[in-house]
């Protein structure tokens, strides 16, 4: 059998090569992302900054509900009580304890901030060094104005030892004296500035080194026990989850990433391969009859057509492999640049990794063609030959059923989607578009057949309907070729339209809320607010701050692992930048101790104004809160509103990162900030917080970009092998018709007709479903319609046309290579 197999594969590379394909960049990707969940579950960041110290004392690193349900990844990074220091060194088996502060410290060079790598830079005590420990040239600094700068770092700066240069330190900028270079003996990803001092900050890690004789585990468990329980004692690669902020928080958006991506992939290879195989055999029927008629059983015949595409997916999955090699990396890649995940966190992709991506790609060829073969050993020998002269149209009736069970559930999650919240929406959205755009694959004979019913009775030309028969003849064939379009159509504008109607509603209830002429970003020094307040034209001015946090007390159980927005505004001098609406209360008492709610998640909690709330904070700190003020907001974009100056000091950067004026002639107040403040700030209008908003998305909108276009790749293969087979399987029926006068541009004119139908079916089909599943996601998220870019759908019309006529022209002149006469008797 697999000699025959093999005789047979190598009879049909035409065929198989769209297997061989889909199996190879479906098992690279699947492998891929099993290397983002295998990632999600070790969670590696070994320290780099803090690899000289054994055992590393953090804050919290995450935080539990009020009700002890779950716990969830702290976002910012928390600091520790300074008092902490003595009392770690007292313990006994330390030898000595070291604490280092982070502070914002960014080299201004000509041309603006000085950069290098994923991570910002930062500022640290000079003690702190020992931590790595670094190489000294020159000499450590010893002064408030001088300081020693890691060597990368001073490469990107043109800087070098004795040279004065330019730094922004908690966003105010000075010269300072370059006393010398530090390189560190190990790969440091992070820029790192070191001063005289840590300049009054609280420490946000101590390093910890063990007494001759005692092991870094053992003096771990000694301090868990004697230090308090929010505090967190690592050892091993566990140290970098303290240096690097959001290790902890990249485990579910990497779970959510495998999970949605690796799924799909998996589906779309299979339709691929399913497409693929149902087409060969009705290509095959008098082949398979003829093995039927010399004694072959229905077992056989399916287990040839079985070991055929096993053998190919073999050979794909092998090739696969290496390509899983090259994309996890570039994965792993795009995930950092787009701050999915932190840049000291260690990409995965072990053995059992690759082993999983292999038996999952041929699993997936092996039931796609258990089920594409069963018409190969259920048909009689009598029945196939008589197929094979003239395919029927028949659909299972449990096709039928399951197609309809579909539909209506897909109509059942569109209605339930408008009552969703917007965060909850999408996760019925995407799955709705997927079931809406099979249930069409299950029926597409159906469907293609029916419309050329209707499409016949309006040709007038020979040709208009010579088409529409071939097209109710071959509506197996086309059915095959309307599948990938309409599955690829409805889930790449479905995916691509629901992320585009979300954002603009989340970007819609952050920004119309706050009315700005000059925006300020890059991290501005606390009290500038008021002293550009005072510039001439200003007529009003706040600190920015973002962050998310949780309500506690009240417990607001609607918003857990998924927090709420904090927004941190410095108390109104002049005009208001915040224009919310303002039910009951004012922003004018807002200052630290109180608290602005949402009126929707009050009036749920029974809060009232001058009720006092607990809030927990982006670091885990908690703070006790009077509410004066609720805001009318919309639901499921709630925001609570803070003292900009006390959530900043919470923030991991702790500035107040954006500035808003309001004034009677921006063009004049932006010039006149931007000589007032240091060139690592950057002056503009609201562009500069879209922008901001736009780079926080976050992994949900990483991973629907992705998923569409992935969906246009498999569906171009798809669409491209089944369209080239069904058009070559026709060379004797081209021929009989060039024999009775037709000319080789008339049969490529009906070839056009008749795919192009089933082009703007697929497609048409696939923008209805989208739309039907993309309106209530709006719906939910407070729009009448949903909102994006209109190119979206016209590039998307016009590369299905880009593959359908190319394919139909290249296929169609190899179909009439031939003399007709040749041709037929072929």
């Amino acid at each position: 059998m697999i000699r025959l197999a093999l005789t047979s594969v190598r009879h049909r590379l035409a065929a198989v090569l769209a297997t061989f394909l889909a199996v190879v960049i479906g098992t690279g990707l699947v492998i891929a992302c099993g290397g983002v969940l295998e990632t999600a579950i070790r969670l590696d960041a070994p320290p780099q900054r803090l690899d000289g110290a054994p055992v590393v004392v953090a804050g919290p690193g995450e935080y539990e509900f009020a009700d002890h349900s779950e716990s969830i990844a702290l976002p910012e990074r928390p600091t520790l009580d300074p008092a902490l220091l003595p009392r770690v060194a007292a313990v006994p088996g330390v030898a000595r304890a070291v604490g280092d502060a982070t502070f914002p410290a960014v080299p201004l060079g000509p041309d603006g901030p000085v950069t290098r790598g994923a991570e910002p830079a930062t500022g640290h005590a000079w003690s702190a060094a020992a931590l790595t420990p670094y190489t000294l040239t020159g000499r450590a600094p010893a002064a408030a104005d001088e300081v020693v700068l890691d060597a990368d770092t001073a490469a990107a700066a043109g800087a070098r030892a004795g040279d004065r240069i330019q730094v922004a330190v908690d966003g105010t900028p000075a010269t300072y004296l370059v006393t010398g270079l530090a390189r560190a003996d190990r790969p440091v990803n992070a820029a790192a500035l070191f001063f005289a001092d840590a300049r009054g900050h609280a420490p946000n890690v101590l390093g910890v080194y063990p007494a001759p004789g005692t092991s870094a585990t053992a003096l771990a468990d000694t301090l868990r026990q004697a230090l308090p329980a929010d505090v967190t004692v690592r050892t091993g690669d566990e140290r970098g989850g303290a240096e690097f902020v959001g290790v902890a928080g990249s485990r579910l958006p990497l779970f959510i990433l495998a999970g949605a991506f690796g799924g799909l992939l998996v589906v779309m290879m299979a339709i691929v391969v399913a497409a693929t195989t149902t087409l060969s055999i009705r290509r095959r029927h008098r082949e398979l009859a003829l093995l039927r008629a010399t004694g072959a059983t229905p077992g056989q015949a399916r287990k040839l057509v079985m070991t055929e595409a096993l053998v190919v997916a073999a050979l794909g999955a092998v090739a696969g492999a290496v390509l899983g090699l090259v994309t996890g990396g570039t994965m792993a890649d795009q995930l950092r640049s787009r701050q999915v995940i932190p840049a000291g966190l260690e990409f995965h992709q072990g053995p059992l990794t690759y082993a999983a991506g292999v038996l999952i790609a041929l699993g997936a060829v092996w039931l796609s063609t258990r089920l594409a073969a069963r018409p190969a050993e259920r048909v009689s020998a009598i029945e196939a030959l008589r197929e094979a002269a003239l395919p029927e149209v028949r659909v299972h009736p449990l096709r039928r059923v399951l197609a309809a069970i579909l539909a209506i559930g897909t109509a059942g999650l569109a209605v339930a989607t408008m009552f969703m919240s917007p965060a909850d929406s999408s996760a019925l959205g995407g799955p709705a578009v997927l079931t809406g755009a099979i249930a069409v694959a299950l029926v597409g004979p159906l469907v293609v057949r029916r419309v050329a019913n209707r499409y016949g009775r309006a040709q007038r030309t020979a040709t208009g309907r010579l088409a529409t028969v071939n097209l109710r003849v071959r509506a197996v064939q086309y059915g095959a070729v309307l599948t990938p379009i309409t599955i690829a159509t409805s889930i790449a504008l479905g995916n691509i339209y629901a992320q585009t109607t979300q954002d603009d509603a989340a970007r819609a209830a952050y920004l119309d809320r706050l009315q700005a002429d000059v925006v300020v970003t890059g991290g501005v020094p606390a009290g500038t607010a008021e002293r550009l307040s005072r510039l001439p034209g200003v007529r009003g001015a706040s600190e920015l701050v973002t962050s998310q946090g949780w309500l506690e007390k009240p417990f607001d159980d609607a918003h857990t692992s998924d927090p709420l927005r904090l927004i941190g505004l410095s108390r109104p001098t002049g005009d208001p930048v915040y224009t919310g609406d303002v039910r009951d209360g004012t922003l004018a008492d807002l200052r630290p101790g109180t608290v602005a709610l949402p009126l929707t998640l009050a009036e749920n909690l029974g809060v009232h104004p001058r009720d006092r709330v607990t809030v927990r904070l982006g670091d885990g700190a908690r703070i006790e809160a009077e509410v004066v003020a609720l805001l009318e907001q919309p639901s499921g974009y709630e925001q609570l509103v803070l003292p900009a100056e006390v959530l900043a000091a919470h923030t991991t950067g702790r500035l107040a990162p954006d500035l808003l004026l309001r004034t009677a002639d921006p063009a004049t107040v932006a010039a006149e900030v931007r000589r007032e403040l240091p060139a690592a700030a950057a002056v503009g209008g609201t562009e500069l917080l879209r922008a901001e908003f736009d780079a926080g998305l976050g992994v949900q909108a990483s991973i629907n970009y992705l998923i569409a276009a992935l969906a246009l790749a498999y569906a171009a293969l798809a669409t491209i092998n089944t369209l080239a087979v069904a058009i070559l399987d026709r060379r004797r029926e081209f021929g009989l018709q060039r024999l009775t006068g037709t000319t080789r541009r008339e049969v490529t004119r009906m070839l056009y007709r008749e795919v192009g139908l089933v082009g703007v079916l697929g497609y048409g089909t696939g923008a209805i479903i989208a739309a039907l599943t993309v309106w209530p996601i709006a719906v939910s998220s407070g729009q009448l319609l949903p909102s994006g870019p209109l190119w979206v759908l016209l590039a998307s019309a016009a590369l299905v046309g880009l593959l359908l006529v190319p394919v139909t022209a290249i296929t169609a002149r190899l179909a009439m290579r031939q003399p007709a006469a040749a041709a037929v008797a072929t």
